[in-house]
């Protein structure tokens, strides 16, 4: 998977990616195949979902990746109706989600500053895409599957922390560590400085060809 000024190109064909958000985390098992066919009936060519931490891991080291919360077979299953899926791994997710994806456990440990290269938050968001990230590569596109882009965090627009970039970088590092070689993409609004290795996204919330004069 490439990508030039124009889209992206998978196999040097170009791709133009008409996607939708769909979230297995809220939608029951049962009912997963019944909206991806609507959604590919609607036109839609590939669907982004988020991935909450603690989905996951509501206990920690419990880990929780069967039925409702197997997301590879949410994938697997996007893909035999011929979609492409958008990862969005977090380690925070925001999503209206509680506590944006974060664990409630974290909250007990000590030391730890949430959406920073602190040591300690790293340690366990670590730990976290090692166990979830490994599998799901198998899943891209350059592996014959169908996930053609992951998001780097979501919505870090916090210009004036001092190790921003560092925090952005060390989790892009993880998901090449994790195997992941497709193109990596942000939300951050443009936010200066960029990150490196990363598409720049945009979210608006209407008004789009006015919001994106203003950036």
């Amino acid at each position: 998977v490439t990508y030039d000024d124009r889209s992206l190109l998978v196999d040097g064909r170009r791709i133009w990616l008409v996607s939708g958000s769909m979230h297995y985390f809220r939608i029951p098992a049962e009912l997963w195949r019944d909206r991806l066919l609507k959604a590919r009936r609607a036109g839609l060519n590939c669907i982004s979902t988020y991935v909450p931490w603690n989905y996951h891991e509501p206990v920690e080291g419990q880990w929780e990746f069967t039925g409702q919360k197997d997301v590879g077979a949410f994938i697997r299953m996007a893909g035999e109706l011929g979609l492409y899926v958008i990862l969005r791994p977090g380690p925070y997710i925001c999503a209206e989600w509680d506590f944006g994806g974060f664990p409630a456990w974290l909250t007990t440990k000590s030391g730890l500053a949430y959406r920073t290269n602190n040591a300690a938050y790293t340690h366990y968001y670590d730990k976290y895409f090692r166990k979830l990230l490994g599998p799901l590569a198998d899943l891209q596109v350059s592996r014959g599957g169908n996930i053609i882009l992951i998001q780097n965090e979501n919505e870090y627009v916090t210009t004036t922390m001092p190790d921003r970039l560092a925090y952005l970088d060390f989790i892009s590092q993880l998901f090449r560590r994790s195997g992941f070689d497709i193109p990596i993409i942000n939300c951050n609004v443009f936010s200066e400085p960029p990150l490196s290795d990363s598409i720049e996204c945009v979210n608006t919330w209407g008004d789009e060809v006015a919001s994106l004069k203003r950036m």
